[in-house]
């Protein structure tokens, strides 16, 4: 399986690709469904986000249609964000409530057809388009806790049998 596109994401001044699809509760709800160019992006779009005001706006849409070409096959039009929203160039996301992943720093482990493994993880815990919460998650600092964890356990349980 191919790794799909990833969505893009602007928040505060800085570039992300997130590991969700914001869009998808609103196409959903609108029984739209868009055509996939190629097998890295089967949902057949990639959306641009940005944060401002602890508010997430959908700013920017490549996404592909089916069309009739002469030869009565289809072949795939790509549309932008006007399609959706005529008129409109940001779109405040109020359908959206849930949690965006936001990979960060280093690619420790790239896993054919899977999420690679990054250093850091942020997240932002979203309600009905407004940010409610953010939190970072440290590869490294998990690493340690969850073997941290472990070891004393195992010391726990080697004190119980002598």
């Amino acid at each position: 399986m191919t790794i799909q596109y990833k969505e893009h994401l602007t928040h505060k001044g800085k570039d992300y690709y997130i590991s969700d699809e914001p869009l998808c509760p609103y196409l959903e709800s609108k029984r739209i469904l868009f055509n996939a160019p190629n097998t890295a992006c089967w949902r057949g779009y990639i959306g641009d986000w940005l944060i401002e005001d602890n508010k997430l706006y959908l700013v920017g849409l490549r996404a592909y249609i089916s069309k009739h070409n002469l030869n009565n096959r289809f072949d795939s039009e790509e549309i932008v964000l006007d399609y959706l929203f005529p008129g409109q160039n940001k779109i405040f996301a109020d359908w959206f409530s849930g949690v965006l992943n936001i990979p960060s720093g280093k690619e420790l482990q790239y896993v054919h057809g899977y999420v690679p493994l990054y250093e850091k993880e942020f997240f932002m815990k979203i309600q009905k388009g407004v940010v409610v919460k953010e939190w970072e998650n440290n590869f490294f600092q998990r690493l340690k806790k969850r073997f941290a964890y472990k070891f004393n356990s195992l010391l726990d349980e080697m004190e119980d049998k002598s």
